[in-house]
């Protein structure tokens, strides 16, 4: 079974999330007596979901056209949505919209929910393409 390159990209992508909002994307340093603002929470939540999603898209590559297949890249748009809301409506972000959280980590959870969101849907599509000419 030949891979096509499309077809990694959302795996590619959800990695790029994970490692993205712990280094260069972080949420916002710990406070000065060494706790952490609620915008930790959200980073660390997203990380692990991302981590979630890049799991479920090495899966998908490993199977072949089948409903379990399908069920996973359908669960993975789902989750993607789940992950580019979690900053700033499922856990809070600081009060100050000029901190790194606001400015930096929730644009990039967004834009990366969406480019995966697109990226699956691109697979899920010629997936079935593949699939109806492979039938004739």
């Amino acid at each position: 079974m030949k891979k096509k390159v499309y077809e990694f990209i959302p795996a590619v992508l959800a990695i790029l999330l994970s490692i993205g909002v712990v280094t260069v994307f972080k949420a916002c340093d710990p406070m000065e007596d060494g706790s952490w603002m609620n915008c930790h929470n959200a980073q660390m939540q997203v990380f692990v979901l991302g981590l979630v999603l890049t799991a479920l898209s090495v899966v998908g590559l490993f199977l072949k056209e089948s409903l379990i297949k399908k069920i996973i890249e359908i669960v993975s748009i789902v989750l993607a949505v789940i992950i580019a809301i979690v900053p700033g409506v499922i856990t809070h972000l600081c009060m100050m919209d000029t901190m790194r959280c606001h400015t930096l980590m929730r644009p990039f959870v967004i834009i990366f929910g969406i480019l995966f969101i697109v990226a699956q849907v691109v697979v899920i599509v010629f997936g079935i393409i593949n699939s109806k000419k492979e039938q004739n």
